[in-house]
């Protein structure tokens, strides 16, 4: 009885540890956007955490545009590509969140993307230059 208690306690402590991994741990929450931007002519830059920060960012920026402000982004590593663009995307829409998601896929391209909104047409203008 004595050697049956003793096996089996060794037994037990033998047996592996069942690791719990925290499910809020996605990929997607630890990338860091660096951006650039301009709001009529004026220079700032942000440094955003994960992709709901960058969607409420451009959720920002678009209504800035929606006001008639002249809006322009680019991820903060695009450098100065603008200055030998060979590469021009425009993407019109009276969709808010297609142009949104259309930005957001070219920034993270390194395209700088200008954003403009006809207030009469209801149209958003998107212009991606790389």
């Amino acid at each position: 009885m004595a050697l049956c208690t003793v096996l089996g306690t060794l037994a037990v402590s033998c047996q592996k540890e069942q690791m719990s991994t925290p499910q809020n741990t996605v990929a997607e929450d630890a990338a860091v956007y660096t951006l650039s931007y301009y709001v009529d002519g004026t220079f700032y830059a942000v440094t955003l955490q994960g992709e709901q920060a960058l969607d409420e960012f451009l959720r920002n920026l678009f209504a800035l545009a929606n006001e008639g402000h002249k809006v322009s982004v680019r991820s903060g590593n695009a450098g100065n590509q603008i200055l030998s663009s060979k590469e021009t995307v425009v993407y019109t829409t009276t969709n808010e969140d297609d142009a949104k998601n259309w930005a957001k896929a070219m920034i993270k391209q390194g395209y700088v993307v200008d954003i403009e909104f006809d207030s009469k047409s209801g149209i958003y203008t998107c212009t991606a230059v790389k």
